[in-house]
């Protein structure tokens, strides 16, 4: 009898070692789980649009579309044809109706909202995203002065590409 109990001695360990490494796979599979099930969405996106990726109609897109729209109409300088084609690659027919190139060295720009192109551009703010479009502000600076720019992007249909839709122009430079 003394000999039976003598070989089973390693037969606890050896079931606390099972049992432990199941408790371990089962709760890291659990967390897996979890986790894959509650992706959490940024709050900088604010996206309530159910599409993804570069075409989406989220603040993301919206505010890289209007960056990149700004840099390239601010690189074409005084080129009218410039401006113009900028404005209807990155732009509605709404957008494109509203523009008329300034005319006169006094004209104000309708896309800068002055008559000269400002010294820089800052980052977008209080941008909202709804189903239907995404709309922001951002302000231009001319060295002490700056301007508040709203802007609204869309999504014109399931296929189409990011467009902005309207720029509008607040009426004063206030100061820094």
């Amino acid at each position: 009898m003394k000999e039976i109990l003598k070989k089973q001695k390693g037969f606890g360990s050896v079931g606390i070692v099972l049992v432990i490494f199941i408790i371990v796979v089962v709760g890291v599979s659990g967390w897996l789980v979890y986790k894959h099930e509650h992706k959490s969405v940024p709050l900088a996106t604010n996206n309530s649009s159910t599409t993804t990726g570069a075409n989406a109609l989220n603040a993301t897109n919206a505010t890289k579309l209007v960056a990149q729209f700004y840099d390239k109409y601010k690189a074409c300088k005084a080129d009218a044809t410039c401006k113009t084609n900028a404005v209807q690659q990155y732009g509605t027919s709404n957008l494109s109706a509203y523009y008329k190139p300034a005319s006169g060295s006094y004209a104000e720009d309708p896309i800068v909202c002055a008559q000269s192109l400002p010294n820089s551009f800052g980052a977008m703010k209080n941008v909202t995203t709804t189903p239907v479009v995404v709309i922001g502000t951002f302000t231009e600076s001319f060295g002490a002065q700056s301007k508040t720019i709203s802007f609204s992007v869309i999504k014109q249909s399931s296929s189409s590409p990011l467009k902005i839709n309207t720029i509008i122009c607040t009426p004063e430079l206030t100061p820094h």
